[in-house]
C-alpha cells in the first residue's frame, strides 16, 4: 500500500492550473498543499503547504513548505520544521532533469537525537550542505559543535549519500 488517501481540488482560471488542495496520506506522514502552476514557458509554480512526518519518541516533525520557480528548469525550496527538530532548509532541484540535480543547505538549533542522550551529545550550530545528482550521489558536508563538559568539540563530517546508501568519507572531532 502506498497511500491511506489521497484528495485534490483544482480549478482552470485564466492564470493556469489553480491548486485549492491536495492531501495526501501514506502510514504516518500526511501532506496538505495548495498553489498554482502556469503551463506556459517553463511552467512557473508556487506551492506551500504543511506536511507531518513521524519522528523518534513521542514528537512528530511538522514542516511547512514553500516551492517556487519553473517546473521544466528549477525549483527553489524553502522549509522550515518543527517539533522534534527544529530547523531551516534552503535549495533548489530541477525536477525534470536527468537524475534530479539539487543542492540543499540545512541550518538547525540545538538538538538532541533522542532525550535519553547526555546534554554534552546535543547538536549546536548544525549546518549541512547535499549537492549533486542520483547518479553520482549527493556530497554532504556538515559541521557543528557539541557541548562537552569543559569546551565546545568541533564536529566537521564529509560523505556521499545515495540510493544504495550513505558512505562517510570523513569525521572530525575536534577540541580548541
Amino acid at each position: 500500500e502506498q497511500l491511506k488517501g489521497m484528495q485534490m481540488s483544482a480549478q482552470w482560471t485564466a492564470k493556469g492550473l489553480q491548486i485549492d488542495s491536495v492531501d495526501v496520506e501514506r502510514e504516518d506522514l500526511s501532506a496538505q498543499l495548495s498553489g498554482l502552476l502556469q503551463p506556459n514557458g517553463d511552467w512557473p509554480l508556487t506551492l506551500q503547504g504543511a506536511i507531518s512526518l513521524p519522528a523518534p519518541g513521542d514528537k512528530s516533525l511538522a514542516v511547512a513548505l514553500k516551492v517556487d520557480g519553473n517546473l521544466r528548469t528549477t525549483l527553489n525550496l524553502v522549509a522550515d520544521t518543527s517539533g522534534y527538530i527544529n530547523a531551516h532548509l534552503a535549495g533548489e532541484l530541477q525536477p525534470l532533469a536527468d537524475n534530479l540535480p539539487a543542492q540543499l543547505k540545512i541550518t538547525a538549533e540545538p538538538f538532541k537525537a533522542s532525550p535519553d542522550l547526555p546534554d554534552t551529545l546535543q547538536i549546536n550550530q548544525l549546518v549541512l550542505t547535499a549537492k549533486g545528482d542520483l547518479k553520482d550521489g549527493y556530497e554532504l558536508n556538515a559541521s557543528a559543535t557539541l557541548p562537552a563538559e569543559k569546551q565546545p568539540v568541533n564536529l566537521l563530517l564529509k560523505g556521499r549519500v545515495d540510493a544504495k546508501g550513505a558512505q562517510i568519507a570523513t569525521l572530525d572531532l575536534t577540541v580548541n
